[in-house]
This record gives structure tokens, C-alpha cells and sequence, in this order.
């Protein structure tokens, strides 16, 4: 699925942010999100599949992370039709909506870092310049 592509691209810029984002939003410990996406190998794009799937379900993250695991192949929506969320329903298509807000909102917290890098960086070198335009003075 191209929209799982570009949650793992996105994600990859910051990591401990994507999880940090997806426990507030989903209400899953982050903990327990780290925990099902290394012990089943999730990309970034499964572990937010896992995660709203989790929250849709009111199942543990670990459960469903395992049953992905054990069913990969089969895709998300036989997954979520496992788990009684079925695909085209509203919930469905909220959690696909939600997957698409999820990106937009981690190219915007992206930007907004790399904003604020280089501004730190204008205000270093700025502080480099004065001092040593004041050490150039005293010369």
C-alpha cells in the first residue's frame, strides 16, 4: 500500500517522535508500541497499522502485532476483518483517513524541526561572528 510507503519514508526522519505521536494519539503506552514492533519486526507503516488496528479492536497491540506476524501476507484488511472491523466500513475508512492525517502531520512536525535546526544553526554562527568580531577588536 502506498500510504504504509509513506508513513515508513516519513517516519524514518525521526522514529522515537512517529512512536511518541502514535501513542497520544491511539492511547498505547509507548513502550508497548516499541515492544510489538521489535519483537514482530514491524516496519513503521505495520506498527501504525497495528497500533490504530489495537485501538479500533480494544485488543493489545502485542496480540495483534502477533496475528499480523503470523499472517503476513494476507494484508491489513483481512486483518481487520478478523477483528471485526470490516473494509469499506466507516471504521475502516476512518483508520485509512487517520493513516493519510498521520503522514501530513509528520511532514509538517519534519519541516517544522528542520526549521528550527536552522535557525539554531543562524544563531550559532551569529554568536560565532560576535565573538570574534569583539576578540578582532581587542587585537
Amino acid at each position: 500500500d502506498s500510504l504504509l510507503g509513506k508513513i515508513n519514508e516519513q517516519a524514518k526522519a525521526d522514529p522515537d517522535e512517529f512512536i511518541r505521536q502514535l501513542s497520544l494519539k491511539h492511547k498505547i503506552p509507548e513502550v508497548e508500541i516499541r515492544q510489538a514492533e521489535e519483537r514482530h519486526h514491524l516496519s513503521y507503516g505495520d506498527t501504525y497499522m497495528a497500533t490504530a488496528l489495537s485501538w479500533n479492536s480494544k485488543r493489545p497491540i502485542g496480540i495483534v502485532a502477533e496475528e499480523y506476524s503470523q499472517n503476513q501476507g494476507r494484508g491489513w484488511g483481512v486483518m481487520a476483518m478478523k477483528m471485526g472491523i470490516k473494509p469499506g466500513s466507516p471504521e475502516f475508512k476512518l483508520m485509512k483517513a487517520n493513516a493519510r492525517g498521520s503522514v501530513d502531520h509528520m511532514k509538517t512536525l519534519a519541516k517544522d524541526k528542520k526549521r528550527q535546526q536552522k535557525y539554531e544553526m543562524e544563531r550559532v554562527r551569529a554568536r560565532d561572528r560576535k565573538i570574534r568580531d569583539e576578540a578582532q577588536g581587542q587585537g
